[in-house]
């Protein structure tokens, strides 16, 4: 799995890669677009979703993701797709398996990936999108 590891002033945390809605945009097209650049490959229906509140630069916000699974083989990631803004917290991006992720004591956003990525990894996808709302 591809994890972004960001550093937003409270100390490291592996998040998945995504972000806004361009105007008119999916959250399908989104997630094709956000950060990788990853394109022409397939995606499941949408797995998760999560409503995640946060201040940032003196303002709070609140974030509704959906997640999507994109199975690729471990490509070169380009980062192209990121803003000024975000590459001056994003300071490390590598692909994690499941296994690393269950021993890691490392910090996951959603806290709960290392519990709902077995299913996610072997197909098991669920009939409606899970909250992951941690």
């Amino acid at each position: 799995m591809l994890l972004l590891r960001a550093n937003v002033g409270a100390g490291d945390v592996w998040i998945t890669p995504g972000g806004a809605l361009e105007p008119g945009e999916t959250a399908e097209q989104a997630a094709l677009r956000e950060e990788t650049r990853i394109e022409a490959v397939e995606l499941s229906p949408c797995v998760w979703t999560r409503v995640h509140r946060f201040a940032w630069c003196g303002q709070r916000y609140e974030q509704r993701g959906q997640f999507f699974i994109a199975r690729v083989e471990a490509p070169d990631i380009c980062r192209d797709g990121c803003g000024p803004e975000e590459l001056q917290f994003l300071t490390e991006w590598r692909w994690w398996t499941a296994d690393e992720i269950a021993a890691s004591d490392a910090v996951f956003a959603p806290r709960t990936l290392a519990k709902t990525l077995p299913a996610i990894f072997a197909c098991e996808y669920p009939d409606e999108p899970i909250p992951l709302n941690d």
